[in-house]
């Protein structure tokens, strides 16, 4: 596609990189894609690692600022336009440092909530750095997911999520 290119390693792991030019357009142009907020955001070696870098495809991730393995973190989304699913690559997914995947904790469960704090559908992500896709039961404009379980990481406490974009 123009808009990215998939590597594939010799696990099947995927790992996605954004056109430099569309990844400049969205960090100007944050309010179209709609409005992401999450419950902490981390600040580590002069780096905040921002709920906003879910938009895109990097390799820098959202890690919240936990000491609880990120469970009970919330990430929330809004747009003008219905989401009727998502996608995520779960995990610290650095093609310089693929290391990271295995220090940094994952998502294992999630439930998904509408705006009126309705619980919408629980997901299970499974523990690799696949795109996984998951089909909500009807469209929304919000949506709010809460982290319930997580696959722990080898070295430390952070969770890290690479992606997580709606559609």
């Amino acid at each position: 596609a123009d808009d990215y290119f998939v590597l594939k390693n010799e696990e099947k792991q995927f790992v996605f990189v954004k056109d430099r030019k569309l990844n400049e357009y969205w960090q100007k142009n944050r309010e179209k894609a709609g409005i992401y907020q999450a419950s902490s955001e981390k600040r580590m070696f002069n780096q905040i690692y921002d709920v906003y870098n879910l938009l895109y495809f990097t390799f820098t991730p959202w890690i919240p600022d936990s000491d609880n393995y990120g469970i009970g973190e919330t990430i929330s989304f809004e747009s003008t336009k219905n989401i009727k699913s998502f996608r995520i690559v779960n995990g610290f997914v650095d093609i310089n440092n693929p290391s990271n995947f295995e220090k940094y904790g994952k998502v294992k469960k999630i439930n998904v909530y509408n705006k009126d704090k309705t619980l919408l559908a629980t997901f299970d992500i499974e523990n690799n750095a696949n795109i996984q896709t998951f089909i909500l039961p009807f469209e929304v404009s919000y949506l709010a997911l809460e982290i319930l379980e997580v696959y722990k990481g080898s070295e430390n406490k952070n969770l890290a999520i690479t992606t997580l974009q709606f559609f």
